[in-house]
């Protein structure tokens, strides 16, 4: 379980994030969706300790802590293997030789993605899509309870964002994980996410189902934009974005 009260963060002077709350429950995937700078990637980082932050973050139950992953937006291409990328998941565990549990929880890692056959081959000779997978295996190899994904479906084409997407939902649902994500395409948002959060200048402007979250008034809030909202075959709401909105319409 991830619980974020009364969060506020600053960054150089200015404020980013003003007074967040919000709750993640085991099982569940919540999307941060919003414009560039709306304060989406600090919150992750916030909430990965990895700025310093005003508020009370709570992670597990009882106070009793949980795993953590998080798997940030921009990721390098270091000079190691798949294998060995994946074990850096392991970090906090490793000692100072790879143990058999450790070479076990990162093949299923890899298994679970789909990319066990590139187990040898060195980063810097896969494409984003499939860097991109192998740093999700990172953060699966932790055998985390709670997870933080910055743009996951970033680099991917629409095959394999389609199936990470069913992946990550598979994933969080069989192993009661405690989900939050940031992602920009809104009709993946609509698709995987059990609750969206809505983020626009540091502050949520709303949360709920994508249904009632996906509206055209709340895009033109949040965005800027005029968009139809139509109903997808799946059931899930389908974004079409129109056109730009004049500023003081967009901010009605």
């Amino acid at each position: 379980m991830i619980r974020v009260q009364e969060l506020s963060v600053t960054l150089a002077g200015r404020r980013v994030l003003e007074r967040i709350e919000l709750e993640v429950t085991a099982g569940e995937i919540v999307a941060l969706i919003g414009p560039n700078g709306a304060g989406k990637s600090t919150l992750l980082r916030a909430v990965a300790g990895l700025v310093a932050s005003e508020g009370r973050i709570q992670l597990g139950i009882d106070g009793r802590g949980c795993r953590l992953a998080y798997m940030p937006q921009d990721l390098a291409a270091p000079r190691l293997s798949v294998l060995e990328v994946v074990l850096l998941g392991r970090l906090d565990r490793l000692g100072f030789k790879v143990t058999g549990g450790d070479l076990e929880a990162a093949w299923e890692a890899l298994t679970a993605v789909g990319q066990e056959a590139l187990a040898r081959r060195t980063m810097a000779e896969l494409s984003g899509g499939q860097r991109q997978m192998v740093y999700l295996a990172q953060a699966l190899a932790r055998r985390p309870e709670a997870v933080l994904l910055d743009e996951p479906l970033s680099a991917l084409d629409l095959r394999h964002a389609l199936e990470v997407a069913d992946l990550l939902r598979r994933l969080v649902h069989e192993r009661r994980l405690a989900c939050l994500l940031v992602l920009h395409d809104l009709n993946a948002a609509a698709r995987m996410a059990d609750r969206l959060v809505l983020l626009r200048d540091g502050r949520i402007l709303a949360q709920g189902p994508p249904a009632s979250m996906l509206r055209p008034q709340n895009l033109a809030t949040l965005y800027g934009v005029e968009a139809a909202v139509l109903d997808g075959p799946d059931g899930a709401p389908v974004i079409l974005p129109l056109r730009p909105l004049e500023v003081g319409l967009a901010a009605a």
